[in-house]
C-alpha cells in the first residue's frame, strides 16, 4: 500500500476480528487520533467473514500522524475489542 493522506476519502479500512460475527449485535471500528482524541465509526461485515470495514467519508481523516484503529464487536452480554492497527497519514505533498 502506498502513502495515505490527511483529508483523503475514497479509502476503506478493513480489520480482521478473528471471531465469529454471526451473533454480533453491533460492529464498530474505534480509533485514537495522533492528538489523543478518540471516536468510533459504525462498521459493516465483509461478506460472511470475520472481517469488518468502514468507508471513510470526506473529513473523517483530519489529522496527519499515526492513528490507531481496532474493531469493537458487541454481543449479547458484552463487547470484544480487536487488536490495534496503526496507520500513518501524511500531509499532501510530503
Amino acid at each position: 500500500m502506498g502513502k495515505v493522506y490527511n483529508g483523503q476519502s475514497k479509502l476503506t479500512i478493513e480489520l480482521n476480528t478473528w471471531i465469529d460475527l454471526s451473533t454480533a449485535t453491533s460492529l464498530a471500528i474505534k480509533y485514537t487520533k495522533p492528538s489523543g482524541k478518540t471516536g468510533i465509526y459504525t462498521a459493516l461485515q465483509r461478506g460472511n467473514t470475520k472481517k469488518v470495514y468502514y468507508d471513510f467519508q470526506t473529513g473523517n481523516i483530519d489529522e496527519d500522524g499515526t492513528w490507531i484503529f481496532w474493531s469493537y464487536t458487541g454481543f449479547p452480554g458484552g463487547f470484544v475489542p480487536g487488536e490495534p492497527y496503526k496507520v500513518k497519514f501524511y500531509n499532501e505533498g510530503t
